[in-house]
């Protein structure tokens, strides 16, 4: 649907997110407003790349308040609907309500589609689509098209739709800022301290979550971890290890946790956490029937739970 959510003119508020993540991709950004401006008055297909919702609306936002777009008509549309299928269909109901005004170059705007292409299982409907009904895209929308989305999202229409993807004109990427990390880290790991009495639904949406939050950590986003990183990186990683194991999913689950303790290994100060992944694990033997496995991964937590003072974790294992 057509985004009616008012955008603030990024270039006349200071120290706003516009600004930090802007200032922080100075270089994609740049790249993204060369695309705006030579792009011709037709089909055409680019994506701005990154992870979380907040920074994309600031980038979008950053892009229709700068100076240099003023021959250009934005249109934000927004389907966050997770059932989605037939996009063309959905850009087409929306396209005779914009007030297309003809001096100006239309660019259309397409957020919330990561929830139609989700994280995990193979050819996602509108995926299937979207690659059946590619040739059609010039004659019925002819306009460029800037879809907002997650690298994860990104890859997988890469992989299941790519005769869309083949007509991929830029894919301008933009690191995330540390505050939304921090905040990100924060919320998510806080919010997953009760998972284990959460229903199958809001669960899910908090393993999505926890797993978009590790991505940052991945080296491929040319991440650099320092040791206040780490300790985060290793925090989602046994998150997610409690999360699987609740859920009844127990190889996920062993294999976070077997990638925490590996981490955590490097750092004496990572112990508490290395114990907890230690104690998870032992409850994924146990509940395989693995006894002699879980005792020895319970005992080398407690060890660790003993060595750094940790009462209340010393009791559990």
């Amino acid at each position: 649907m057509l985004s009616n959510k008012p955008l603030k003119q990024f270039w006349e508020i200071p120290e706003t997110a516009q600004q930090r993540i802007i200032q922080l991709n100075q270089y994609s950004f740049a790249e993204l407003l060369t695309f705006v401006d030579i792009v011709i008055d037709g089909f055409d297909l680019a994506f701005i790349q990154s992870n979380f919702a907040k920074d994309r609306d600031a980038i979008v936002e950053a892009l229709i308040g700068h100076p240099d777009c003023g021959d250009i008509q934005f249109a934000v549309l927004d389907f966050p609907d997770s059932h989605l299928q037939f996009l063309m269909d959905e850009i087409l109901k929306v396209l005779p309500t914009i007030d297309i005004q003809p001096d100006k170059k239309l660019i259309l705007i397409l957020r919330g589609l990561e929830n139609a292409i989700g994280m995990t299982g193979d050819y996602p409907p509108m995926l299937a689509d979207l690659n059946w009904v590619r040739d059609a895209y010039p004659s019925k929308v002819p306009h460029p098209l800037i879809f907002c989305l997650p690298d994860y999202a990104i890859t997988r229409l890469a992989n299941f739709a790519p005769d869309l993807w083949a007509w991929n004109a830029g894919t301008f990427v933009f690191k995330t800022p540390q505050d939304t990390q921090d905040y990100a880290v924060n919320q998510t790991l806080e919010a997953s301290k009760g998972i284990t009495n959460c229903e199958v639904a809001e669960r899910q949406e908090r393993i999505d979550l926890l797993e978009r939050l590790l991505m940052e950590y991945s080296p491929s986003n040319g991440h650099e971890e320092n040791k206040s990183d780490l300790k985060k990186h290793i925090r989602v990683l046994n998150a997610l290890g409690i999360a699987y194991r609740t859920r009844g999913d127990y190889s996920k689950a062993k294999g976070f946790l077997e990638q925490s303790i590996e981490l955590a290994k490097t750092d004496e100060d990572l112990e508490s956490l290395k114990a907890s992944a230690l104690y998870e694990l032992g409850w994924i033997e146990d509940d395989w029937g693995n006894k002699q496995e879980a005792i020895a991964l319970y005992q080398q937590s407690l060890e660790l739970k003993e060595k750094i003072g940790d009462v209340q974790g010393k009791a559990a294992s």
